[in-house]
């Protein structure tokens, strides 16, 4: 698959995620309609400006743009990890000691 076509399905998903129409994305980014469905059809190699601007407006690190086959579930754990910084402490604590029990289970399992 060309960088293109993963640009544009990552750029399609993560359209999706928001329940954004092509229009209302491209709007948000300030580009045309049409230009972003030529994004999304892999038709179409943006500039790193347009890439920064598509980063900044839906909060993603650029990277993600560009991400094969995991990238749905990079962007979910992203948006996972974004809700869990805005948690208050009690929280945090909580998650990071059952992730540390996780781990340590997953580590010992791979030594039996």
């Amino acid at each position: 698959m060309t960088l293109a076509k993963i640009l544009g399905n990552n750029l399609r998903m993560i359209r999706l995620s928001r329940n954004l129409s092509r229009k209302d994305a491209a709007k948000l980014v300030g580009l045309s309609g049409s230009y972003w469905g030529y994004l999304e059809r892999g038709e179409r190699n943006p500039g790193l400006d347009v890439i920064e601007k598509i980063a900044q407006v839906f909060n993603i690190s650029p990277h993600i743009l560009f991400l094969g086959d995991d990238a749905e579930m990079n962007l979910e754990m992203g948006n996972k990890i974004e809700k869990l910084i805005s948690l208050g402490d009690q929280h945090k604590k909580f998650l990071y000691k059952v992730m540390e029990a996780y781990f340590e289970t997953l580590n010992n399992s791979k030594g039996q």
